[in-house]
């Protein structure tokens, strides 16, 4: 009957048993995680000035542009 008789074998599904939650629950919050950086860059925490400021720090957008963009901002 092996080492530990019929009380091994109930321990033995126990832990396949575990293994398979475990792994579930493993699957579940990589795929979670996965969808919600997704859609995490698309909510932006900035205002439309400190978006402007990036821009032209960047080198993207001309000094003219930036005066510009500024004043249509502050409207």
């Amino acid at each position: 009957m092996g080492g530990l008789g019929m009380g091994g074998m109930g321990l033995g599904w126990i832990l396949w048993i575990a293994i398979v939650i475990f792994a579930i629950i493993a699957i579940t919050r990589s795929f979670s995680n996965s969808r919600n950086d997704r859609y995490s860059p698309m909510i932006s925490q900035d205002s439309p000035m400190d978006i402007l400021r990036k821009r032209y720090a960047k080198g993207e957008i001309s000094n003219r542009e930036f005066h510009q963009m500024q004043q249509e901002i502050a409207r």
